[in-house]
């Protein structure tokens, strides 16, 4: 015999304290806040928001619409929101965010034309003693029957938001500068206003851009910072319906001390977020397609920063004789026995499992000792304006059916990096291959350009092997070929030169 049995399962009241230990930052919580006074504003009007901060409370009024007494007990109802495609959609921050900062909540509110406001107040302390979910609702007459809008009060606090005003302002003006920079809205604390800074970057280098995906769009610009940052201060503030989600968000490129220049701001409003608000769900094809496209968008931004940060650390001298070198490495790339590694009945496989490249490699298989090896090439034979070359794609290497575009950087990578490091980015086959300038070694040798030329031999080599499937002890075989057949090349160049001086 079965019998069924239906039985409740409501939440213990413990609930609603154990969720204000969600890890929230003080900018965070009010954050929450200044959403709903957001989402409840006034179309066509300036929303108006003060936050009151001293030792022992912390209240957040607005203008905006405020809430009817049913609206009002939705707010407090733990989980229930009855907004679609707005900030506040999961019925959550309020509650989350208050108990993260004090243990009493007490909002107020009322609507325009209505004669009644009405509150509520909930003391962390007072509700574990309660066994249902029951709250009172006050409702009392207010003076002005026109006024509307609502405040918010936190009591008994349990950090000190008072020490930390100034830098209160400085994230909530980044976190909300949609709104502050179009004017829809003021924001203050303590009477003195958040404002949005707009970052020192190089004019010329902006873009807007808006890029349609399957579904939706991704829109906002980017640029290059006067200065770079090496403190991880660069990549995107991104926003969902205005509001902030993540800073310096490394999303459509990989981070790295040679793109620090890059900044921007993008609006993903279709793109779903975390309850917190504070991460996107990266593991969603919207999340997804959206990188994907950024990752195009962003290759010759990407490129330009790479250029200047090379730009900095060498001087035209050294740029011009490395560029007679490249020329060496392109016609020893063309050379019979570099060109086999492309041939299908060759040894074809897959990457070995032993080799290091993954998706976004950075490949540092180098010794300092290395660059003293070949026989350098005598500056005499390097000293002259480029040719003409034929073949503008000269920078292409073919791997087994693979097509590969390399380019090289002077990049100040860290005075504890490797003395060089190679990058494949496997969606666009674009190896970028970086000599750091930061080596002590890179100092010290009278032949810059030389010195970045064996770097790049050494990436190239490594570059077949993983690629190709051959074993790791052709890797002096290869590298050797083309050094050779590259030197061999400019060495007859400074001999027709010299013939023709």
């Amino acid at each position: 015999m079965e019998e069924i049995e239906r039985v409740e399962v409501v939440p213990d009241t413990s609930l609603l304290s154990k969720i204000s230990k969600a890890g929230y930052s003080i900018s965070q919580s009010i954050s929450e806040f200044v959403d709903n006074s957001l989402d409840a504003r006034v179309e066509g009007q300036l929303l108006n928001v003060s936050i009151r901060i001293d030792t022992d409370i912390l209240a957040i009024s607005d203008d905006g619409k405020g809430m009817t007494k049913s609206e009002l007990k939705d707010a407090i109802t733990l989980g229930r929101s009855t907004k679609k495609n707005m900030l506040g959609e999961y019925g959550l921050g309020l509650k989350t965010a208050s108990f993260s900062l004090g243990g009493a909540l007490k909002v107020t509110t009322s609507t325009k034309g209505d004669p009644m406001e009405y509150s509520v107040l909930i003391d962390e302390d007072e509700w574990s003693k309660q066994q249902k979910w029951e709250i009172q609702i006050r409702t009392i007459k207010k003076a002005n029957a026109s006024s509307h809008g609502t405040e918010v009060e936190i009591s008994k606090l349990k950090l000190r938001p008072d020490r930390h005003l100034a830098q209160l302002r400085m994230d909530l003006g980044t976190r909300f500068g949609p709104f502050i920079a179009e004017k829809e809205m003021v924001l203050l604390v303590n009477q003195k206003p958040c404002v949005f800074r707009e970052p020192n970057v190089e004019k010329t280098t902006r873009k807007e851009f808006s890029l349609g995906v399957p579904h939706g769009t991704v829109s906002g610009w980017y640029a290059l910072l006067k200065k770079g940052s090496q403190r991880g201060m660069y990549g995107f503030h991104t926003y969902r319906r205005g509001r902030l989600i993540t800073t310096y968000d490394k999303i459509g490129f990989e981070p790295h001390p040679t793109v620090a220049r890059l900044v921007g701001e993008l609006r993903m409003d279709h793109v779903p977020v975390t309850t917190s608000k504070r991460e996107w769900i990266k593991e969603s094809a919207e999340y997804k397609e959206a990188e994907d496209a950024l990752n195009q968008e962003l290759k010759e931004i990407l490129r330009l920063a790479r250029t200047k940060s090379s730009e900095e650390r060498v001087n035209k001298n050294v740029k011009e004789r490395l560029e007679i070198l490249k020329e060496g490495i392109y016609e020893a790339l063309r050379s019979p026995e570099i060109l086999s590694f492309d041939k299908p009945e060759a040894n074809v496989g897959s990457i070995p499992t032993s080799a290091p490249l993954q998706e976004g490699l950075i490949e540092t298989r180098n010794s300092p000792s290395k660059v003293s090896d070949p026989k350098p090439i005598p500056q005499k034979e390097i000293q002259r304006t480029p040719r003409k070359v034929q073949n503008p794609r000269s920078n292409i290497v073919h791997i087994k059916g693979r097509r590969f575009e390399f380019e090289h950087y002077y990049s100040p990578l860290g005075e504890d990096a490797k003395s060089y490091e190679y990058k494949v980015d496997e969606k666009s086959r674009i190896v970028d291959i970086f000599t750091n300038t930061l080596f002590p070694a890179f100092e010290m040798t009278h032949d810059q350009a030389f010195y970045a030329f064996t770097h790049i031999v050494d990436s190239l080599a490594d570059l077949f092997l993983v690629y190709s499937g051959e074993p790791r002890e052709r890797y002096d075989e290869i590298r050797d070929t083309i050094l050779r057949k590259a030197s061999e090349y400019v060495e007859d160049l400074g001999k027709k030169k010299d013939k023709n001086e």
